[in-house]
């Protein structure tokens, strides 16, 4: 009896890390598709589940957006900025105003 009970301990704990592992990707994925602004939808996952990955990648997406307008406004005041960041800030703005465009289209297509 006590073997099968740590067996199945096991297999529970098994069970919970790929739920975590999975949950995971999924935020991972959701992130990748909102920053290629691409719909992410995955079927037959729960909605709760759904909303709180959703609500990640809209925190997620507000903290990037407001440090790219931060850094933006870092290079424009001319404070002394590492070059990577202009070359990332510089990504990260276009990004952002293909995004807008890409939304205005979508509008107007409607």
């Amino acid at each position: 009896m006590v073997h099968c009970s740590i067996m199945c301990g096991n297999s529970l704990e098994g069970i919970k890390q790929n739920k975590a592992r999975t949950i995971l990707q999924y935020l991972s994925e959701a992130w990748h598709f909102w920053n290629a602004n691409i719909a992410w939808k995955v079927s037959g996952l729960p909605v709760l589940m759904e909303n709180m990955i959703l609500r990640y990648v809209k925190s997620k997406a507000n903290r990037w957006t407001n440090v790219a307008n931060y850094n933006h406004e870092r290079i424009c005041r001319g404070a002394t900025v590492d070059q990577t960041v202009c070359r990332k800030n510089l990504r990260m703005l276009t990004r952002l105003w293909l995004k807008s465009e890409q939304d205005l289209l979508f509008k107007m297509i409607q």
